[in-house]
């Protein structure tokens, strides 16, 4: 039987930077999809970041300039994993700020 499942019904706002690393394969594990926010920033000559829902990649912020700030929002369906991955000129950049609805 299909169920309905509403996104931010029940669910709030959780502060995730601290346990969120690049490269890292997340789960959704929790019956609603969720939603992720994200933001970077490298002070390479340029980046660009991914947002990568099960395999798939769905967003990319890019830019350049020296000192680069990107933002992504994407919503993960229940039972699915994602990421965020980037690129650059240079060093790794930094996770200002990664929050999830759920």
């Amino acid at each position: 039987m299909w169920q309905y499942q509403e996104l931010g019904i029940g669910q709030s706002w959780q502060v995730v930077t601290s346990s969120r690393s690049f490269n890292t394969l997340y789960s959704n594990t929790t019956n609603k999809p969720i939603t992720v926010f994200f933001t970077g920033y490298t002070t390479q000559t340029w980046a660009a970041f991914y947002s990568v829902v099960n395999g798939v990649t769905i967003g990319i912020c890019e830019g350049a300039g020296g000192y680069y700030v990107a933002s992504m929002n994407f919503i993960v369906p229940a039972g699915t994993t994602y990421k965020v991955t980037w690129t650059s000129g240079g060093d790794t950049p930094t996770i200002y700020l990664w929050a999830e609805l759920r």
